[in-house]
């Protein structure tokens, strides 16, 4: 039977001190884990009679005693939801008293070993450790061993930090918060964030639809006002011990009572820009007489972690345990703090907006975003169709992308880059438009080449620190093969000079696999500059962190196009520009045309998918050439790459995944005797022998990305695999972590260092 350990990043960073003002990675209320579209990992049973395992010593100020009764009180909170057929048994205790010094196997287990173990750090040294002093993290849960067969938890831990726990109730609201990501359930956002000083309102902001109280009471008429699975803690004069009704709804849908679905109300729908479904928007449906003890949330895609658009899963959001016969307003809320397993869309790609009824469309002119239509609960007739569209600036009216922000536009067709295809373009203020995700980061303004290669596929027409809101405007226009984004008379920031440039994107979708040449002058891309006074940033095209090496260097545009009159092939390198840094920019009144951007590139070593049939190579090797060693895992989460190749006892053996956007693994099998011409030799899996893995280094600009050094003790044949994570078994099945992490390409360098003096 085939088991699957969920990584560390499956370990729900739970609950952080709000009162510290710290925020930290966690795993939203739908499931932790998925196990495929639509299915999520569950607990055997329903749930049912769910085992876990006490650790023998103190949590912190509480007594072995006492904290067995406190851990029963926390499981009981699920237990006793009506509507959820949740149980939990206290089994034998874990054998040790676990602490610094023998953590790690219930941290990182090999295999299953029988036991649910509930660690108390006692002393707080585990949490200094992973976290460092102070990080006010005050534990961390999940599922730790499944069956992906049957989807089904086998094995759960969790780690409670001890120190923290000096106040009882504070430690039962952590614990209760803890279990319920033991259960799989992830971090969910209602009515927490209107209060963490971060300026949310209670309904599509900017105004506040629902009155909201002055302070957040621990509970009132036997109802929590605070989610218990809100990713951020209080302190006990709040409490989360007592789950909300979207806690409720959570437990419930996961683990439903026979009753469940039949006696309350559901609301469903998916979310869209344009066309297009989008994944991680957080949609809230409020009672109107009850809007704060009675609101429950879902975030689309959370069923699945595919984000293709053809997966039926994607998008979609499903709202449960609504009272029957009461009235909700349904809205979009954007999500402000805290981790997610399904990564919140942020920012926005339109306004917060209720759904609208008959008049719900992306036309801002008709739909009204506070304007709502009151949706009835029904038991047993769930609500289906609510879809609720992203309002689109039109065409030809100034984008609103502010200073440094951007603006997400669907298109009529869709457009290729690098054998990925994408329907929408997001376009940003300083200069540049961005396919696949937004540049979010806070120095957007700032033109690197780091970014330009390794982040979203991009096309800068002159990416400097523009700034629209300054003067001038960003426009756009689409036809049903075209799109153009037009600056027009942008200064710099401070409202310095003007600047006037065209970025237009044709029709190139066929296949995705090769080119077929749309309209604008038979090119993927155009760019044709007016006037100009910015004298330095980047302008060009990059694949990025999909396609591109990271090893690209700039080029002289104007003279690789011969100012115009030549195309610039792209086939070559995944990225072409030119970074102006001297204030030496000379493309105004250019035009650069970029052709053969929306093929996939050839992986020449693909079909090396096992270790019979490694890819033979000769060290010293790199696959930083686009062109002839391109290397990448594709298609997302299901493949593995392995090149075999001779190595000499006495050498160390450095291998290394030196750029990539993927969360790599890697490992080493020792294949046999080389064969006698030198060459190496066949592997044959039956025989190879594992040596050595590393999953992620933990330095450089992608820390996620593997690599090690190995003392070679035997001349022979190697093979080195490379594969995603977390595929621990390489066989490249394994289920993934969701784009960008398991998808694109990877330049990977190996080589012998000779013993000194040779």
């Amino acid at each position: 039977m085939k088991y699957i350990t969920m990584k560390n990043s499956f370990l729900s960073v739970a609950v952080v001190a709000m009162a510290l003002g710290f925020s930290a990675p966690a795993l939203a209320a739908g499931p932790l884990a998925v196990c495929e579209s639509g299915e999520p990992f569950l607990w055997a049973n329903g749930g049912t009679d769910i085992v876990y395992n006490l650790d023998q010593g103190d949590l912190g100020p509480v007594t072995a005693a006492d904290a067995s009764a406190l851990i029963r009180t926390a499981f009981d909170a699920w237990e006793n939801i009506p509507t959820s057929s949740l149980s939990y048994v206290e089994g034998e205790n874990i054998s040790v008293d676990v602490d610094i010094t023998n953590f790690g196997p219930f941290l990182n287990p090999v295999a299953p070993d029988g036991l649910s173990a509930i660690v108390f750090d006692d002393s707080g040294e585990i949490f200094d450790l992973l976290f460092g002093p102070g990080s006010g993290i005050l534990g961390f849960a999940g599922p730790e061993f499944t069956i992906p067969a049957t989807c089904t938890i086998i094995e759960g831990s969790s780690f409670l930090n001890g120190p923290s726990f000096t106040d009882l109730t504070a430690a039962v609201d952590i614990s209760v918060h803890e279990f319920g990501h033991f259960s799989n359930f992830a971090h969910a956002v209602v009515n927490g964030q209107l209060f963490i000083g971060l300026g949310d309102s209670a309904g599509p902001g900017p105004g506040d639809n629902f009155p909201v109280p002055p302070g957040p009471p621990i509970i009132a008429n036997g109802q929590a006002y605070i989610e218990t699975m809100y990713p951020f803690y209080f302190g006990p004069a709040v409490g989360t011990q007592t789950p909300a009704a979207d806690d409720i709804a959570s437990a419930s849908t996961l683990y439903p009572a026979e009753d469940f679905a039949g006696s309350t109300g559901t609301i469903a729908g998916t979310v869209f820009l344009g066309q297009s479904k989008r994944t991680g928007v957080n949609v809230i449906a409020r009672n109107l007489s009850n809007p704060f003890f009675d609101a429950v949330s879902a975030i689309s895609s959370d069923f699945t972690d595919s984000t293709l658009q053809s997966d039926p899963i994607v998008g979609t959001y499903r709202i449960t345990g609504l009272t029957p016969g009461a009235q909700y307003a349904v809205y979009i809320d954007e999500i402000l703090d805290g981790g997610f397993s399904t990564t919140p869309l942020s920012p926005l790609p339109g306004p917060e907006e209720f759904y609208n009824g008959p008049n719900e469309s992306g036309d801002s002119t008709t739909d009204d975003p506070q304007v709502f239509e009151a949706i009835t609960a029904m038991a047993g007739l769930p609500s289906e169709g609510i879809d609720i569209f992203f309002n689109i600036p039109p065409p030809g009216s100034p984008l609103p992308t502010g200073d440094d922000g951007n603006v997400e536009i669907p298109l009529s067709f869709d457009f290729c880059v690098a054998g990925q295809s994408f329907n929408s373009v997001i376009v940003n203020g300083n200069g540049f438009l961005t396919l696949g995700g937004a540049d979010n980061s806070f120095f957007n303004f700032l033109p690197n080449e780091n970014a330009f290669l390794s982040g979203p596929a991009r096309m800068a027409g002159l990416w400097t620190d523009l700034s629209p809101n300054q003067g001038g405007q960003v426009v756009y226009h689409q036809t049903p093969y075209s799109f153009s984004a037009v600056w027009q008379g942008v200064p710099e920031f401070g409202g310095i000079g003007s600047n006037s440039f065209l970025i237009h994107l044709a029709k190139n979708s066929g296949d995705c696999t090769k080119s077929k040449h749309g309209y604008g002058f038979g090119s993927d891309v155009l760019m044709f500059y007016g006037d100009m006074t910015a004298e330095n940033g980047i302008a060009g095209f990059s694949a990025g962190g999909f396609a591109a090496s990271g090893f690209e260097t700039e080029d002289d545009l104007s003279r690789i196009s011969r100012y115009g009159f030549r195309k610039i092939r792209l086939r070559n390198d995944a990225a072409v520009f030119e970074s102006f840094t001297d204030n030496d920019q000379d493309l105004e009144y250019r035009l650069l045309r970029f052709d053969d951007g929306g093929r996939a590139y050839r992986d020449r070593f693909e079909r090396n998918n096992g270790l019979d049939r490694a890819s033979k190579v000769t060290l010293a090797f790199d696959s930083i050439d686009t062109r002839r060693r391109f290397t990448g895992i594709s298609p997302s989460a299901a493949d593995v790459d392995f090149y075999r190749f001779n190595a000499s006892a006495g050498n160390t053996l450095l291998a290394e995944i030196v750029t990539g956007q993927i969360d790599s693994v890697m490992g080493l099998w020792y294949c046999g005797d080389s064969k006698k011409s030198g060459k190496p030799g066949k592997c044959d899996p039956d025989t190879a022998i594992f040596i050595a893995a590393n999953d992620d280094k933990g330095f450089g600009p992608n820390p996620l990305l593997s690599g090690f050094l190995f003392d070679v003790p035997i001349d022979g044949t190697y093979a080195l695999g490379v594969t995603f994570c977390c595929d621990f078994d390489f066989d490249g099945v394994a289920p993934g972590q969701g784009a960008p992490l398991d998808e694109g390409r990877y330049v990977l360098d190996v080589f012998e260092i000779l013993p000194e003096g040779q």
